[in-house]
């Protein structure tokens, strides 16, 4: 059920699922503050604050579901959200000379890029829908900057060599899931089939 925005448009969109939303943003910001500071303690900080925010990507659908308050301002929140945690956090590893700058630009330029194919395909009355793509895509950059940030947080010097191919694993995913969105968008046979919502 999706309430209908149209009816308020400024007191409908602050509930509860939107905040929860929006507190990944507010994760993001606290975590970029402990990674970089480079101080061990913050760091593990940091890796809790990045595992909440994990948290919240899954509650937020779970709670607009629980109180019948989906709505479409939501349906953009949402990924705009992913997209802003998750760059912000990958920013913070090449400041922290954990990651490459060349993979934070494949990770930008996807997002960029999707942004994009979806006005294109509005433009031209052919929306394009949640895809499987990219939720595989969050689902393993998720898991790549927890994995990183644990393994520096703890001092797991055993898995370190696993660091860097685990992120180019999430670069692969993150290419995959821009072109199967512009294939979407062309309306061509797609690479995957779109999420069950």
């Amino acid at each position: 059920m999706t309430t209908d925005d149209s009816k308020s448009p400024t007191g409908n969109w602050l509930n509860a699922p939107n905040l929860v939303t929006l507190s990944r943003v507010v994760l993001g910001f606290a975590a970029i503050f402990c990674i970089t500071s480079l101080d061990q303690g913050l760091i593990v900080i940091g890796v809790m604050l990045m595992v909440a925010a994990e948290v919240t990507d899954f509650l937020d659908g779970y709670v607009a579901r629980l109180t019948r308050s989906v709505s479409s301002i939501g349906k953009v929140l949402d990924p705009m959200a992913d997209s802003m945690y998750r760059l912000m956090i990958f920013g913070a590893f090449v400041e922290a000379a954990w990651m490459h700058a060349w993979l934070l630009a494949v990770f930008v330029i996807r997002d960029i890029g999707v942004s994009y194919a979806r006005m294109i395909a509005m433009q031209r009355h052919r929306p394009v829908s949640a895809r499987f793509s990219g939720k595989l895509k969050a689902l393993v950059q998720g898991a790549a900057q927890i994995f990183v940030a644990s393994v520096m947080a703890f001092d797991l010097d055993i898995l370190q060599s696993f660091c860097t191919p685990f992120l180019y694993i999430a670069a692969v995913v993150t290419i995959y899931s821009l072109v199967d969105y512009v294939v979407a968008m062309t309306g061509r046979s797609s690479l995957s089939q779109p999420a069950q919502r």
